[in-house]
């Protein structure tokens, strides 16, 4: 829970939401920067290893789960395991949010132990069950809207961790493709690698970027908290994204959100228009169809796709209307 948290940060947007419907005490594993109204209250686990944190989870909810009205666990499959005991002595239900293509020992526990599951897509909740609900993510469409007349298609954006299911190395090859044919384009990554083979990887990828001679046209920018990605999303015409981790990206829906066209290697997005689609690992066709929203400007109808099934609002909706 933590407003200058470069993955997590997003969550604040909801606890936002929920508050004003509901009463909140939220347990976090690590707490940060926040700017939550009244009727929320937050805490962070105490204890040096995974036994002490659940200790420390157990006597929160020894204080305060027999008033409340249920239990949403968000994304760990840990902590709703942790829970489940207190939940089935104070019979409150639990709701489980998760959004990733593994099938672990863990997620088939949770499954058992969970009373619903909440998921983005049918891609992002793989273990067949009949308590999955596909809700799409939620995204705050305040927030995340286009700029005036909108921004130049030749400035290029992706935004997430670098790390090799990501494909880079595609994006960059296409942007050295478009300007060697002609195109005036940039492009900008927002993110930074976490493991130590996402950070041999981003070696390579700067190495890559000396070597085609794109210096100053390609700029890695690091990783930037959620609640400043607004306005930083406004700034560019198009999104490239590439994702091997099969589940529905938030940083897509999120520049869909806010103006941009969108072209996209993953089979999460299929559903976007042909245009707006490449071949994998092919920076010949990301090429080729970046150059052809250059020239032809087509109308960009995807924020509509998002208000209609990704919205924040109905989200919440459906987490209250479930307890």
């Amino acid at each position: 829970m933590d407003l200058d948290d470069s993955n997590l940060s997003f969550f604040h947007h909801w606890l936002l939401k929920l508050s004003e419907r509901v009463d909140l005490i939220v347990v976090a594993n690590r707490v940060g920067r926040r700017e939550l109204p009244k009727n929320v209250e937050i805490f962070a686990l105490a204890g040096g290893g995974a036994a002490g944190k659940v200790f420390s989870l157990w006597g929160y909810a020894r204080q305060y789960l027999k008033d409340c009205d249920g239990i949403f666990a968000h994304m760990c499959p840990e902590y709703a395991l942790a829970i489940w005991l207190c939940a089935k002595l104070w019979q409150k239900r639990i709701l489980f949010w998760y959004t990733h293509k593994d099938i672990t020992l863990k997620l088939r526990l949770v499954e058992r132990c969970v009373d619903k599951i909440f998921t983005a897509s049918a891609e992002s909740f793989r273990l067949s069950s009949k308590k999955v609900e596909v809700t799409g993510h939620g995204i705050d469409l305040r927030l995340f809207g286009p700029k005036e007349g909108g921004a130049d298609p030749r400035r290029l954006l992706t935004v997430g961790r670098i790390t090799p299911s990501k494909d880079l190395e595609t994006m960059i090859l296409a942007v050295k493709s478009l300007r060697e044919d002609g195109y005036a384009v940039t492009f900008d990554i927002v993110g930074a690698p976490y493991l130590n083979e996402d950070k041999i990887y981003f070696e390579g990828l700067e190495e890559l970027v000396q070597k085609s001679n794109l210096a100053g046209a390609v700029r890695f920018l690091g990783a930037l908290p959620n609640d400043r990605l607004p306005e930083v999303y406004r700034e560019y015409g198009v999104f490239l994204h590439a994702s091997k981790t099969g589940s529905l990206d938030k940083a897509v829906l999120e520049a869909m959100a806010s103006g941009l066209y969108v072209v996209s290697s993953s089979g999460s997005f299929r559903f976007l228009p042909e245009l707006y689609r490449y071949h994998e690992n092919d920076a010949a066709n990301l090429a080729a169809k970046v150059g052809e929203i250059i020239t032809t400007r087509p109308q960009n109808n995807l924020r509509e796709m998002v208000l209609r099934e990704h919205n924040l609002d109905a989200l919440i909706a459906k987490i209250i209307k479930y307890f």
